[in-house]
């Protein structure tokens, strides 16, 4: 795997050591592992269509990959993911309803500028593998972003402050309803117009929060 190899960015990173805050253990079944730290990993080339190597730094890869793992805790770093990637609609792919029509975009965050990166870069930078995205926008597209399990036994709630819960019911009252075509007896019951479903409701207010900043719930 790249990712987990040492990159030499003109001889600036010969010697490099990471950080001890990216070696983390965490409990599996009976037994204590540990985890491995991640290393940043080769970029893209300069045959890249959006250029990345010139419009970001080694040094500002090194400054985000240390505080992606420096969080330590892995919902966080699934939050962080989905808040730099944004999905595409192709055009030619506009009639494919599956997972697999979905393209994304990814961007890099440096000096408050947003930076669209590649794939690669976006990987690279972070030390992950295309399973880290894959699982994070799985759980996104599926509507729900739960906490990780690994070592963890019984039920861990989240409590969710009114504010937010506010903007969840204001989201979602602005969608259109139509009235229920059983329910004649009560017409305060309305329903989501047949064109949508959770998941793309879900991804509707993950894009809403982006936009405003705000902190979404997952």
């Amino acid at each position: 795997d790249s990712f987990d190899q040492d990159y030499d960015d003109e001889d600036k990173v010969k010697n490099y050591e990471p950080p001890l805050v990216q070696r983390k253990t965490y409990v599996s079944g009976s037994n204590l592992k540990l985890v491995a730290a991640r290393k940043l990993g080769v970029p893209c080339n300069e045959k890249c269509r959006l250029k990345c190597t010139s419009n970001i730094t080694f040094d500002e890869r090194r400054v985000i990959h240390g505080k992606y793992w420096e969080m330590g805790d892995l919902n966080r770093q699934r939050e962080f993911i989905m808040r730099h990637i944004c999905s595409i609609n192709l055009k030619y792919r506009a009639r494919l309803k599956s997972m697999r029509s979905l393209n994304y975009g990814y961007n890099i965050e440096v000096n408050n500028v947003t930076i669209k990166v590649c794939k690669t870069m976006f990987m690279a930078t972070l030390g992950i593998s295309s399973r880290a995205i894959f699982t994070t926008t799985k759980k996104m597209n599926d509507g729900i972003l739960d906490v990780d399990k690994r070592g963890k036994h019984g039920n861990i709630g989240r409590k969710v402050d009114e504010a937010t819960k506010d903007t969840i019911r204001t989201h979602i009252k602005s969608f259109p309803t139509v009235p229920s075509h059983y329910c004649r007896a009560n017409n305060s019951i309305q329903f989501i117009e047949g064109s949508l479903n959770i998941s793309m409701m879900y991804r509707l207010y993950i894009e809403m929060c982006k936009e405003q900043n705000t902190e979404f719930v997952c």
